[in-house]
C-alpha cells in the first residue's frame, strides 16, 4: 500500500486563473459534448495560489460530477474570488450520497494499488490540494438539491505547510 501525501503547494501570484480553470472546463465539453455543463467563472482582481495544482482540483471535481451525475444532466461548475477565499463549487443532480460516503470521501487514506483507479481517488486528491493551500472542502448531497463539492481557499494569506 502507498499512502497519498500531500504535497506543499508552490504559491505565487496569478492573474490569469479565471482563464487557466476555463481551459479545465473547456476541456470537460470536449470530452463530454452531449452534456451541458454550466459555467461562472468570476474574479475581479489576482488571485495567490498554486494554479496548476488549483486546475487539477477543479478537472478532479468536474470529472467526477460528470461520472457521477445523472447520465444527460446538468452539471455546475462556479469559480469566484471574493472576501478572503477562493471558492470552487461543482454540483450535479446525480444520485444521494450517504452521511457516511459524504464523510469518508474526502478524508486522506490508505489505497491498495489495486484501488488506485476508483473514482473516489480523484477526491482524496483534492482534499490533499485543498490541505496543502490550508482550506476546507464540503460535499452536501440531497435527492431535492442535487450534490454539490465546494472547495475554499484561504487567498490573501501565505503560509507554508510544515
Amino acid at each position: 500500500m502507498k499512502h497519498l501525501s500531500t504535497n506543499l503547494c508552490s504559491k505565487t501570484k496569478v492573474n490569469d486563473l479565471h482563464a487557466r480553470l476555463k481551459a479545465v472546463v473547456d476541456e470537460a465539453v470536449a470530452a463530454n459534448p452531449n452534456r451541458t455543463i454550466i459555467t461562472n467563472i468570476t474574479f475581479d482582481r489576482p488571485v495567490e495560489c498554486d494554479a496548476a495544482r488549483i486546475q487539477e482540483l477543479a478537472s478532479h471535481l468536474l470529472r467526477n460530477a460528470l461520472a457521477h451525475g445523472a447520465p444527460g444532466g446538468p452539471v455546475s461548475f462556479v469559480a469566484s474570488a471574493h472576501d478572503d477565499d477562493l471558492e470552487i463549487a461543482v454540483w450535479n443532480d446525480g444520485g444521494v450520497l450517504s452521511k457516511q460516503s459524504m464523510q469518508s470521501l474526502l478524508k486522506q487514506a490508505w489505497i491498495p494499488a489495486s484501488d488506485r483507479a476508483s473514482p473516489s481517488l480523484g477526491l482524496h486528491e483534492c482534499a490533499n490540494i485543498v490541505q496543502a493551500h490550508l482550506g476546507t472542502i464540503d460535499v452536501t448531497s440531497s435527492p431535492t438539491d442535487g450534490t454539490q463539492f465546494i472547495a475554499r481557499i484561504p487567498v490573501t494569506r501565505s503560509r507554508r505547510l510544515h
